[in-house]
Order: structure tokens, then C-alpha cells, then sequence
């Protein structure tokens, strides 16, 4: 396992990274870890979509061993998508944005969650949307 993977099942809550990938394949064998170890932990896992559809996530899941719908079910998997997230009310506000993870990490405490673990599709920056020049 590379050193890049390995620093990824480490992480712990309030860590941070940014990763860019340069094909599919990378894209989906960084994120399959990196959810793979939230759900193992029994963290809340909310992922913000953009450029992917929730069906291209849940079959990276589903790859990787874990059955998406089940975790959707029970509460500990959520999508949400940029419109409804960064760019509500429709362009980005970072007080916005901070006062939403505020209330789901709230929630997935009263939720019985340990943590949160989020993880973001920033595409939408790359559009120029509204506010974006506030990142």
C-alpha cells in the first residue's frame, strides 16, 4: 500500500486533505478507501456531488465490498449535491456552507455517529459559480 493510501486510514476527525485525480480509476480507488474507513468506523459519511451521480458512488461502494443502499437506509450514508450544499441559496456563501456541516454534524450526533466524515466534489468551483471566488 502506497504511503498516499496508508495516510488515508489514518485519518482522524477534524483532519483534512484535497486530492486531484487524473483518471476515473484514481478517482474511485481514493474514495472507495476513504469511505470504506468511515463506514467501517460508523461515522456519518455525507458526500457532496457535482460531477458524479449518486449510482456512479454507490457502485464504487459496491465494489468495495459495501452495499451503499444499506447505509442509506440507516441514516450513515448521505448525498447531497452542490446546488443544495456550497451553492445554496443559489451561489456560494462559506457561512452558508459552515452553519450546513454545523447541523449535519449535530444531527449525526443526535444520530448516534461518532463523527462525520464528508467528502466534496469541487467541480462546481471550476464553473466560475457565483461566490466561488469567496474558497
Amino acid at each position: 500500500m502506497s504511503l498516499f493510501f496508508h495516510t488515508l486510514s489514518e485519518l482522524k476527525p477534524e483532519d483534512h486533505i484535497c486530492f486531484f485525480y487524473r483518471s476515473e480509476e484514481e478517482h474511485r480507488d481514493v474514495l472507495s478507501i476513504y469511505l470504506r474507513e468511515g463506514l467501517e468506523r460508523n461515522e456519518k459519511i455525507i458526500y457532496i456531488l457535482d460531477y458524479h451521480d449518486p449510482e456512479t458512488i454507490c457502485r464504487y461502494l459496491s465494489e468495495a465490498g459495501f452495499q451503499a443502499e444499506h447505509y442509506m437506509d440507516t441514516g450513515q450514508l448521505l448525498f447531497l449535491f452542490a446546488d443544495e450544499s456550497y451553492l445554496r441559496p443559489g451561489y456560494f456563501n462559506p457561512s452558508s456552507m459552515i452553519a450546513l456541516i454545523r447541523a449535519e454534524g449535530q444531527r449525526a450526533s443526535r444520530q448516534g455517529f461518532p463523527a462525520v466524515r464528508i467528502a466534496s466534489e469541487m467541480t462546481w468551483v471550476l464553473m466560475g459559480r457565483t461566490g466561488s471566488e469567496r474558497l
